[in-house]
């Protein structure tokens, strides 16, 4: 009786193993490791690369994830692997193009079979993978090409910089701004490269295109709480989803300060403001004193007993949103969009002259440096999870191997938020730090041998006929536009040598074609390039903040300028404080008078001409 029970017990077991096992999909990680294991093993690869915040990616988790059918199938067939693009940028990135969630076949050897954009539910699903295996099984599988085998460059970069500018304006909207007339998103790259061309290239039509959009795209702001919404699928910016994320708040308040800068319209100081608040009030750690990920825009449905809508959500006041609950929040900390928030306060301080601003962007910077700089010089990516396991549908990578795992995209917003920091502050610390971060990005992702940075410093993968080590067009646009701004205060020739072979790197028609409206950062880095900054350059052996001359200079709007204060040695000593404005071909006459100065100013900018 003894052995028929434990045999039972064995049995029971063994059926609540197997119940619990056809749960849950075998999600692996994306690393060799997985790729071997498929090979090994003979079996297709499937990929589903998204993102927390993503509504469909969380459409697929609920649905199509929890079927039965679904998970026993995948996990008799397939290799799962699931990857956070914004934990794993270098992933992210190089699936794109389909947006999130996307979902990636490919055979056992890691050739593509088929990508696929948005969330399918299972009877959507289930042909999908059944097919693939059917054509496995009787060898008529067909793989896609690779997008590395683009080839064809552009030549010059003030060629490319011509090729560029015409493709981002082909997508601007005319009517209603935004750079689409599909899916309307707060692209602020383009909105910024804008207001480059209207005070720095002097094209007239420039400034109304991104006060156009900036004002439509005001038509997504919550007008209760404050924040940008994610998007909308109307062409008139109506109706737009209320999912609010962190790194789209910074870049709005980013271009509501520049465009009050350019204006003096106060109207963008206000909704500047209104967004900061949201961004302080909603989505920071009061652990950290960080910035979260994004907020959704539904509610939790164990909170929403009576199935609001989020339309008839955002309709609510104030109390009567709170009564019924808050939209989940993704409480994961990311390096590089908290750099980008300190970013976007040091551009509100210089709108709002406030100095509350620019301490909060240096609390930033500070405990980012305490939660996520390296004894080497760089930063991780992962501050922290502040969420509750469940409440993820992606785990999180390792912090063991997240210490060891260097990634472009933090490190060069870390460099654009320092030197930032260093011409509002003249505080050398901070151009001291930009210049240790350049070493560390040149000694671990500069390829030496065809120029520009790779996404990070992880082995590379070999998929089909690729070794894939990717290389992110934006995040390598970002990279150039970091060593040209450095160049130009250091006035280091090699960095801006690097510069110019990173954007030469990724010039090519079909990649930048494939970028489609997502072409500011490039546009803008290699306009930089080309143009160069004016280095204002303030002669004083007082070093004094609060001279009148550096302070009238410090207002003067022209986003080329980069202001420093330097004693007497490189340039003349002129016995009182004196402005130099310089670009690599010419300098102005010695400014004394601060009352004339945006005078003189303006007629030197005026007489400049490009290469």
């Amino acid at each position: 009786m003894k052995i028929i029970n434990n045999i039972a017990l064995v049995s029971l077991l063994l059926i609540a193993t197997t119940a619990v096992k056809s749960q849950t999909i075998n999600w692996l990680a994306w690393n060799a490791n997985a790729f071997e294991k498929a090979k090994t093993e003979n079996k297709l690869i499937f990929v589903d690369v998204g993102t927390e915040w993503c509504t469909a990616c969380n459409y697929m988790e609920e649905y199509t994830y929890t079927n039965k059918e679904v998970i026993d199938y995948l996990n008799a067939n397939y290799i799962c692997i699931k990857v956070d693009a914004e934990a794993q940028p270098d992933i992210g990135a190089r699936y794109l193009d389909w947006g999130w969630p996307a979902l990636i076949f490919m055979t056992p050897n890691g050739f593509q079979i088929e990508a696929l954009q948005g969330n399918r539910l299972p009877e959507k699903f289930m042909p999908i993978i059944t097919d693939f295996q059917k054509n496995k099984d009787s060898n008529n599988l067909i793989t896609s090409a690779s997008k590395s085998t683009i080839q064809k460059e552009i030549g010059k970069l003030n060629e490319i910089e011509e090729y560029v500018s015409k493709k981002l304006d082909s997508y601007f909207d005319t009517i209603y701004g935004g750079w689409t007339t599909g899916l309307k998103m707060p692209l602020y790259a383009p909105v910024e490269y804008e207001f480059w061309k209207a005070a720095v290239l002097k094209d007239n039509s420039a400034l109304s295109k991104a006060l156009l959009t900036l004002k439509n795209t005001l038509i997504l702001n919550d007008t209760i709480w404050g924040g940008i919404g994610f998007g909308a699928y109307s062409r008139d910016w109506k109706g737009g989803a209320p999912e609010k994320r962190t790194e789209t708040q910074a870049g709005c308040i980013i271009n509501l300060s520049e465009a009050y800068l350019a204006t003096g319209d106060k109207l963008w100081l206000t909704e500047a403001n209104r967004t900061k608040n949201y961004l302080l009030n909603f989505l920071r750690s009061p652990q950290t004193k960080l910035f979260y990920n994004s907020q959704e825009e539904n509610l939790n449905p164990s909170q929403n007993k009576d199935n609001i809508s989020s339309e008839e959500y955002f309709l609510m006041n104030s109390e009567q949103r709170k009564k019924v609950g808050i939209p989940p929040i993704d409480k994961t900390i990311y390096t590089d969009i908290n750099f980008r928030c300190a970013n976007a306060f040091i551009r509100l301080y210089e709108a709002n002259n406030n100095v509350e601003d620019i301490q909060m962007a240096e609390q930033i910077i500070a405990q980012i440096k305490k939660y996520a700089l390296t004894n080497e010089g760089w930063y991780k990516q992962i501050i922290g999870n502040e969420n509750k396991t469940e409440d993820r549908i992606r785990v999180l990578p390792e912090q063991e191997k997240l210490s060891q795992i260097i990634y472009l995209r933090p490190q060069v917003h870390a460099g654009l938020a320092l030197l930032s920091m260093y011409i509002r502050t003249q505080d050398t610390t901070w151009l001291n730090d930009a210049n240790k971060l350049a070493i560390a990005l040149k000694n671990n992702l500069l390829d030496t041998q065809n120029s520009g940075f790779y996404a990070s410093n992880q082995s590379a993968i070999q998929l089909g006929d690729e070794l894939v080590k990717p290389k992110v067009f934006i995040d390598n646009a970002l990279a150039a536009r970091f060593f040209i701004e450095l160049a130009d205060i250091t006035e280091n020739k090699e960095n801006r040598a690097i510069a110019e072979k990173t954007l030469l790197s990724i010039a090519t028609y079909e990649w930048i074609d494939a970028e489609e409206r997502l072409l500011g950062e490039y546009a803008l880095a290699v306009s930089k390039y080309n143009t160069a900054h004016l280095k204002f350059t303030i002669v004083t052996s007082n070093n004094d903040l609060q001279d009148d001359l550096f302070k009238e200079s410090k207002k003067y709007y022209y986003p080329a300028k980069l202001l420093v204060i330097e004693k007497p040695g490189h340039y003349p000593d002129m016995g009182k404080p004196a402005l130099f404005i310089c670009n690599t071909r010419l300098c102005s006459e010695p400014i004394t008078n601060y009352k004339t100065m945006p005078q003189q100013t303006t007629q030197f900018i005026t007489k400049l001409k490009r290469k």
